[in-house]
């Protein structure tokens, strides 16, 4: 169907849903025009509108809560919004109702914003006034929950909580802590630790009355309160002691003066990062403090050089028009910053010595009968030395599949334990790499495989002198789709080159290079050093990490960043060019549910992401400014890789040009490559695009014009059930490679499992 007769259905369709009864006539029209992929953002407000009309609130809620865009308006936005916020407003949330309608107005420009502020204004001067009834602290959180300021919303709850205990809400609490960090800065409070304040001038009240409520909290308070300039040629690190001496002591906290440096008028900064880490090393008892500002002033603090490697933001960006509001950070010690999460000592574990030569690694989360099959390669190894396969579950609740495979296969080898509370995906990595005991550590997945070989291999490059200085070692692996994976893939075993037993070659290779062919190439990200599958570290890498970093884990997608990390902190990679490990991919893994590999939309993808990645209110990973304005539209493990190179510069770790590495062009077609056309967001991601490039400059504008919107203004309509025939059509040749491996279809050698790819492996292996 061309574009032409599919948008004149579309426009024929809105008129009829918004002005008669939804009946099965209307819903049959629905449904067939969503057949046709990939999805228009029309067709989004069309569903929305009738779904309304059907009284499905909830269902609105929760598949159109994160399609609108905050920061760019582009077609039918604002109107698939609207329906949002009434959909709120009908299911009794009030004040989120609002808050999306106050975030709305902001974008669109129109006066209900204002009309918010102003009465913000209003009930916070009564507070401050002296007015702290019940009724007035109540009215002063909903206010700023409203103006979408949430930090400030939540310790006025607190607030309340303390003075009025009848303020208690087991549904208020739940919603808060299950923001993004929350109820890591709730567990800070609770344990009356330090907070650093940098006072906003333009809004001076928020942060006094955050000043006063923390105080009354019994919590430790330093405030920036001002800063002066200084003409002159001075090192602003030498400034500190000033501020520091000249402290003054009030009721409610300690007020600092920063210093900012001017020569010849003009700023070269201030001393506000070097105040923060003065704090942090010797005012706490554990290099460690929570930082309150602005999401400005946190941006800032993110890149600045001398504390960007103690220094990560906790909010969410947003949108620019919120950075105004009070944001947090964490500041100081990385190892203080996890063993609070964790509720022990990271800084002992990764220091402890090893007590056997490996740890395979498997963090798992709501696991498959798949992870059956991974631990039975794992324990059919010939090393005869010792080692341990270690499962580290982070599964949801009840959920014991992980536990029983590991009890049926009773093996002294396998040590099954369980996260302290649920964790992030990097952060249940994390914490399963804290919790080994080997000297090499190999991480792989609950549906990867370890070839027979694999440890004695290693075992033996690791023993030969002129390696004994490497300790991040990357290797060739196999891949294996399981049965059910992705339709026309699955059962495509690939052996990756022409392999001897014993004949093995070793080479180094430049890390600068690895990154470089990422931007090119995409799928090149798979074989960065992603200390997942592909590769493996010793015990003491993780010192390195932290030393060179001032971090372990990190990132959306931790092996994609990781891989980056990796390289950013080395020249060279050592890398063994013989296979060691098998990559599975199942319909169960995270990579296939995160990356939409099935290709069918399914409206429930959201829950099942959930089921994969929990722990959002403790350790989740936060975007910043740039990264979230510049790589919003781009999906996937393409996306992690730019947010990752992004995060990696403005701390000072990856030290290549950004710019000349992320050529917005460059991006753009990268996008292109890996966007699926059944993806529910695949128009939408293709329009915010489209918004960022026009900001950036006329060229672009142009470029993408030419180039991306007139693929969308020229795209013909296919319907789903012609694309998905053709996705379960074989999709890969069997035979041999141009880099001397070979592919198969291991279903032909009655191959149904890791386990059964692992030994057929050896068959291809001379020996």
């Amino acid at each position: 169907m061309d574009i032409k007769k599919y948008n004149e259905m579309l426009d024929n369709l809105l008129i009829e849903v918004e002005n008669n009864e939804i009946n099965e006539d209307v819903l049959k029209k629905i449904d067939y025009l969503f057949d046709f992929k990939p999805i228009s953002v029309k067709w989004h407000l069309i569903n929305c509108k009738a779904l309304m009309k059907q009284e499905k609130y909830s269902e609105v809620i929760g598949r159109y809560g994160d399609i609108i865009s905050k920061e760019y308006n582009y077609e039918n936005n604002a109107e698939i919004w609207n329906e949002l916020i009434e959909a709120y407003a009908k299911t009794g949330q009030e004040n989120e109702s609002k808050r999306q309608a106050y975030m709305r107005s902001k974008l669109i420009q129109d006066e209900l914003y204002s009309e918010l502020d102003n009465k913000l204004n209003e009930i916070r001067q009564k507070f401050m006034d002296g007015d702290e009834s019940k009724e007035s602290i109540v009215a002063l959180e909903d206010a700023y929950f409203q103006t979408s300021n949430l930090m400030m919303a939540f310790v006025i709850y607190l607030y309340g909580k303390s003075k009025y205990p009848e303020l208690i809400s087991v549904d208020k609490d739940e919603h808060y802590l299950n923001m993004d960090n929350m109820a890591y800065f709730y567990e800070y409070l609770e344990d009356k630790k330090e907070i650093v304040i940098i006072m906003d001038k333009g809004n001076s009240q928020d942060y006094d009355i955050m000043t006063y409520i923390l105080h009354s909290l019994d919590i430790p308070v330093y405030m920036i309160s001002d800063i002066i300039q200084e003409e002159g040629q001075y090192q602003l690190q030498d400034t500190v002691s000033i501020s520091m001496e000249n402290i003054v002591e009030c009721e409610d906290c300690k007020l600092i003066t920063a210093i900012e440096k001017t020569i010849d008028g003009e700023s070269q900064g201030n001393n506000i990062s070097y105040i923060i880490d003065y704090i942090c090393k010797n005012n706490t008892k554990d290099d460690f403090a929570i930082v309150i500002g602005t999401g400005n002033d946190i941006e800032k603090l993110v890149s600045e050089p001398y504390i960007s490697k103690r220094f990560s933001r906790l909010n969410q960006y947003e949108a620019v028009y919120l950075e105004e509001k009070v944001g947090f950070a964490w500041s100081g010690d990385y190892y203080t910053y996890i063993s609070r999460i964790y509720n022990t000592d990271a800084r002992e574990l990764v220091e402890k010595e090893p007590e056997v030569d490996f740890s395979i690694v498997i963090p798992v989360r709501n696991a498959t009968e798949t992870l059956y099959y991974t631990l039975k390669t794992c324990l059919d190894q010939d090393y005869q030395g010792t080692y341990e396969v270690l499962v580290s579950d982070n599964s949801t609740e009840g959920n014991t599949v992980a536990r029983e495979i590991c009890e049926r296969l009773n093996d002294d080898k396998i040590r099954y334990i369980t996260t302290p509370r649920d964790l992030t995906l990097t952060k249940s990595f994390e914490y399963a790499y804290l919790q080994t005991r080997g000297e090499f550590i190999i991480p792989i997945g609950a549906d990867d495989g370890i070839l027979q070989w694999g440890l004695s291999t290693l075992k033996m490059i690791l023993n030969e002198e002129k390696f004994k200085n490497h300790k991040l070692i990357q290797w060739i692996r196999g891949f294996y789709a399981w049965p059910g994976f992705n339709g026309g893939q699955e059962n495509q075993f690939v052996i990756p080159l022409y392999s001897e037993k014993n004949k093995i070659k070793i080479i180094d290779q430049n890390a600068e290079t690895l990154i470089r062919r990422c931007i090119d190439r995409s799928g090149e990200m798979y074989v960065l050093p992603n200390m997942y599958i592909n590769s493996g570290f010793t015990r003491s890498y993780l010192t390195d990490l932290y030393e060179k970093t001032g971090e372990l884990l990190n990132g959306s997608a931790q092996d994609i960043y990781m891989g980056v990390t990796n390289c950013a902190i080395n020249k060279s990679v050592l890398t063994i060019e013989y296979p060691i490990t098998v990559a599975g991919m199942s319909s169960a893994s995270v990579g296939s549910i995160c990356n939409g590999v099935s290709g069918k939309y399914d409206k429930s993808i959201e829950v099942k992401f959930a089921t994969l990645v929990g722990g959002k209110g403790i350790s989740m990973p936060v975007q910043g400014r740039i990264s979230k304005k510049i790589f919003a539209h781009i999906r996937a493990d393409v996306g992690g890789l730019y947010k990752g190179m992004d995060k990696l510069t403005r701390r000072n770790v990856l030290k290549i040009d950004l710019n000349e590495l992320t050529d917005v062009k460059k991006m753009q077609s990268q996008c292109i490559k890996v966007m699926d056309s059944l993806g529910d967001k695949y128009m939408v991601n293709f329009l915010i695009g489209y918004e960022i490039v026009k900001s950036i400059s006329d060229d672009y504008k142009k470029w993408y014009q030419n180039n991306i919107m007139n693929m969308l203004n020229n795209i013909s309509y296919m319907p789903e059930e012609y694309i998905m025939a053709r996705k379960k059509e074989k999709m890969f040749s069997e035979g041999y490679t141009i880099g001397g491996g070979i592919t198969l279809d291991a279903s032909r050698y009655d191959v149904e499992n890791i386990y059964d790819a692992v030994n057929l492996y050896k068959k291809f292996i001379r020996f």
